[in-house]
């Protein structure tokens, strides 16, 4: 639950709106059940919705430490995106606000034009054209490489938490298994417990149940015979 409230964000003013949405706020990193419940509570007495993040801080007594710590989960998006500031909406992304400034940089390096941020946000993958090892040296960021490389930062930070999640990660949720315990070519030892005409079924040891059709025996034969 960790990781899948972290990756998508919590929305603060939806949350107000809509009181059980508040449920996932514990497992936003740097909170916690107690300091969640603190700032649900802040929010739900004040009974107004969140202007910027900085508020936290100011009006909602979110220690700064916790609010470093945690704010990039803590989106605040505002009733509509048009004539805000650039801030405005960076604040409904898991963009750090130190990064900010980063931010806004690679956008404009990437885009040209007044609504360069807007075009990025539907369009992320824009900043996949840039050349980061190239920027850094320009911009005299070698120290930022690593803030640079981070694409859950910047570049996956623009995407909306309503996009569809891809094959890999609903695998990876599904499962609970990485990249580095299975992947195309490796051997799994596997016990099988049905066979028919047409498929076959099998346990692996990673504990998957598997199906093989009959044209994946036949290419399995013709590899074996190579």
């Amino acid at each position: 639950m960790v990781d899948v409230t972290n990756q998508v964000g919590r929305d603060i003013n939806l949350a107000i709106s809509h009181e059980w949405l508040f449920a996932p706020l514990q497992f936003i990193s740097g909170l916690g059940p107690r300091k969640a419940a603190h700032l649900q509570q802040w929010l739900v007495r004040s009974g107004c919705t969140i202007s910027n993040r900085r508020e936290f801080v100011t009006l909602h007594q979110l220690g700064q430490k916790v609010y470093d710590n945690a704010v990039s989960f803590l989106r605040v998006q505002l009733s509509s995106r048009s004539g805000k500031q650039f801030r405005d909406l960076l604040d409904d992304t898991r963009i750090h606000p130190e990064s900010y400034i980063l931010a806004e940089e690679l956008v404009n390096v990437v885009y040209d034009g007044n609504d360069a941020l807007e075009c990025i946000w539907y369009r992320s993958g824009y900043l996949e054209r840039l050349d980061i090892e190239a920027y850094a040296r320009s911009k005299q960021l070698e120290d930022k490489m690593q803030t640079l490389y981070d694409k859950e930062r910047i570049n996956t930070g623009f995407s909306g938490p309503d996009e569809e999640p891809s094959v890999n990660v609903l695998f990876h949720l599904l499962t609970g298994l990485t990249d580095d315990a299975i992947c195309e070519g490796r051997i799994v030892q596997a016990t099988v417990y049905s066979v028919c005409p047409i498929r076959a079924s099998c346990n692996t040891e990673l504990g998957l149940r598997v199906r093989f059709g009959k044209q994946t025996f036949q290419i399995m034969e013709g590899v074996l015979k190579n």
